[in-house]
């Protein structure tokens, strides 16, 4: 079986099928950090305090297991 991706055609079988379904998943997973990260996160010198503390809360959304 052959599929039109991207205007190229490929020849469809179960690895390449494989492949596909798998590059699909990983492309749209979120990284997750580890909690070691949010320690090397450091306010800038010329940053607000408040703008600091929202990167950092952001931070702590992707981080995984963090508290």
């Amino acid at each position: 079986m052959h599929l039109l991706i991207y205007g190229q055609s490929v020849n469809l079988n179960l690895a390449n099928y494989a492949s596909l379904l798998t590059l699909r998943f990983l492309v749209n997973k979120t990284l997750k950090q580890s909690p070691a990260y949010l320690i090397s996160i450091k306010k800038c010198e010329d940053e607000p305090l408040r703008d600091f503390g929202k990167r950092f809360n952001a931070a702590t959304m992707v981080a995984k297991d963090a508290p």
